[in-house]
């Protein structure tokens, strides 16, 4: 969506199985390291952490209302610590 922000989208999933693709996903992917130049030209090498919201949408569903509620999501899960995955 913006910034270090991706969606995933799982169609024909549920919102469980969706939750649990996502835990393993951040599992996967937390704790690889990540090297890049900084806007001085230093190079940092830097921890890759996961924090993710998951909710599910309906057809017909206000696509602004879900948007925001996995947003939120997204938040607390940055907010109490990062590298975890809330529903």
């Amino acid at each position: 969506m913006g910034g270090e922000e991706i969606i995933s989208i799982f169609p024909g999933t549920n919102v469980n199985d969706a939750f649990t693709a996502s835990k393993k996903l951040k599992d996967y992917v937390t704790g690889s390291p990540m090297t890049f130049v900084d806007e001085g030209g230093k190079e940092v090498r830097e921890v890759i952490t996961f924090s993710g919201g998951v909710t599910d949408i309906k057809y017909n569903e206000h696509l602004k209302e879900t948007t925001e509620r996995v947003d939120r999501l997204l938040y607390l899960a940055k907010e109490g610590g990062r590298n975890d995955v809330y529903m």
